[in-house]
């Protein structure tokens, strides 16, 4: 498994993905905590993965405004789903990854792969090996 790890990193970066491996869902959030600027807004992706780590709840304690529609009313999702697509920095996830490096979404209101695509400037993904 390690050998197609590396083998899969090696193929991500060759597409351009800037690509840190981190170990735990821990190890994750204190990265995400420490490259996320105190002040910026952030948008969420809907991602399990993202809420697994538990840096929605740190961003917010921190002051970060949070764009997440989890448990939102459903009047204010559209809101929620703008705002996070101005936000300074988009957290997300994929639904798989391939084996050569290719990042596959599956999205039924476009809002994810519309705020990864056109979107802040700065896009964190949340990724595990189960995804590959």
């Amino acid at each position: 498994m390690e050998q197609q790890m590396t083998q899969l990193v090696e193929q991500m970066k060759a597409r351009g993905f800037e690509v840190i491996e981190l170990h735990t869902a821990e190890e994750a959030r204190e990265y995400l905590l420490a490259h996320i600027a105190p002040d910026a807004g952030v948008g969420v992706g809907g991602s399990v993965s993202v809420r697994d780590t538990d840096v929605l709840s740190r961003l917010t304690q921190r002051g970060n405004p949070v764009y997440s529609a989890w448990g939102a009313k459903p009047e204010l999702t559209a809101s929620i789903y703008e705002n996070a697509r101005k936000a300074d920095v988009y957290l997300s996830s994929a639904n798989a990854i391939t084996k050569d490096g290719r990042l596959v979404f599956i999205d039924g209101r476009c809002n994810r792969v519309g705020a990864i695509v056109d979107g802040p400037k700065e896009v964190f993904f949340v990724v595990s090996q189960s995804k590959v």
